[in-house]
């Protein structure tokens, strides 16, 4: 067996400290850009998008203010996500469809219908006390 020891010096010590730094100052950087070129689109069209969503017994309607109409089967959905806010209906990693709860009037029925009607339970967003190495690669269990 071969232990192999490299002493390094005072500032060299320090490189895998700013690394680590740089890391956690950047984890979400990617879904900041997207917002932001997300935002900068509403700010040229003039007008946030505007989505109406039924739900149904075996799907969704989904409304845009375009005109544009489509259809989401509850088993199409990817995740759910909660937070004191909003509900987040996931349709696969980069998109979902965020829905207030001061928009509902119950919200805890709502949730529980969905839960039901999809098969999945609702998850709280990860946070730097519950990650782990796949959330930072970006490859967290589905």
């Amino acid at each position: 067996m071969f232990i192999l020891r490299i002493a390094l010096g005072t500032p060299l010590r320090y490189i895998p400290l700013a690394f680590g730094c740089v890391i956690l100052v950047n984890i979400g950087a990617t879904g900041r850009l997207r917002a932001d070129r997300t935002l900068e689109a509403v700010r040229k069209q003039g007008a946030f998008p505007h989505t109406t969503m039924t739900f149904l017994k075996n799907k969704i309607q989904i409304a845009e203010r375009t005109g544009e109409t489509s259809e989401l089967k509850y088993d199409g959905i990817f995740r759910l996500v909660e937070d004191g806010d909003y509900l987040y209906l996931f349709l696969n990693r980069s998109a979902a469809y965020m829905v207030p709860r001061e928009q509902l009037e119950d919200a805890d029925a709502f949730r529980r219908f969905l839960e039901e009607k999809s098969g999945q339970t609702f998850r709280r967003p990860a946070s730097l006390l519950t990650m782990s190495l796949s959330t930072l690669r970006g490859q967290g269990r589905r």
